[in-house]
């Protein structure tokens, strides 16, 4: 009986990771209103009813989404910045906000899924108070910490945040621009290198007063 039971929690968790992963996808691609259960069911290659069966309403979908994303991208935000123990402060900032902008170019959807989230009021407020708050809390206070050692461009540390938000994943949000624009791949090792090195000297311009 326990052998069937995992069993079973292993196929609902197989078919939830399914959901998801084309849920992020479709949202990514298509934005909330755009997206249909039926076609995230069709890219999960499951019955477009145990779509409303695990996650309800499409809002209801979109909302675990965003949640399942943005844990993850936390926790490796979180597990990094662990993995630093005993570099000095001024680094483990340093190194904290390039790991934000190496995370983005691995995950190029999450950018996407974040500029859609613009289009309805309500879906972004749910966003900041549900989610992005902590996140944006924790590197907003990694900006203040960083302007008291010297080494951050001063100004509202709120602001900062956004600035840099925008100048460190938005090669990634519009990638087809940017090749475009420029003839190379945001994904290119070289190119990515160079604008995480670009980025981090913009907002990191000066030594650290201590470390």
């Amino acid at each position: 009986m326990a052998t069937s039971t995992r069993k079973v929690q292993e196929r609902t968790r197989a078919t939830q990771q399914a959901i998801l992963a084309a849920a992020f996808e479709e949202f990514s691609r298509v934005g909330f209103a755009g997206a249909s259960l039926r076609q995230i069911a069709d890219i999960a290659e499951v019955n477009h009813r145990l779509i409303q069966h695990h996650f309800g309403s499409k809002l209801d979908l979109w909302k675990a989404t965003a949640t399942h994303h943005i844990d993850e991208f936390e926790a490796h935000l979180a597990r990094r910045m662990d993995g630093l123990a005993g570099v000095s402060e001024a680094q483990r900032l340093r190194l904290l906000f390039r790991e934000f902008i190496t995370y983005s170019a691995s995950l190029p959807q999450l950018n996407k899924f974040m500029l859609h989230a613009n289009d309805e009021p309500e879906r972004m407020r749910w966003l900041v108070e549900r989610l992005l708050a902590p996140s944006k809390h924790m590197l907003v206070n990694a900006i203040e910490r960083a302007q008291a050692l010297g080494i951050c461009a001063q100004g509202d540390p709120k602001l900062l945040w956004f600035i840099f938000a925008g100048a460190a994943t938005s090669i990634f949000a519009y990638h087809e621009e940017f090749e475009q624009v420029t003839g190379q791949s945001p994904q290119n090792e070289a190119m990515l290198e160079a604008h995480i090195n670009t980025v981090i000297n913009l907002f990191f311009p000066q030594e650290a007063k201590e470390t």
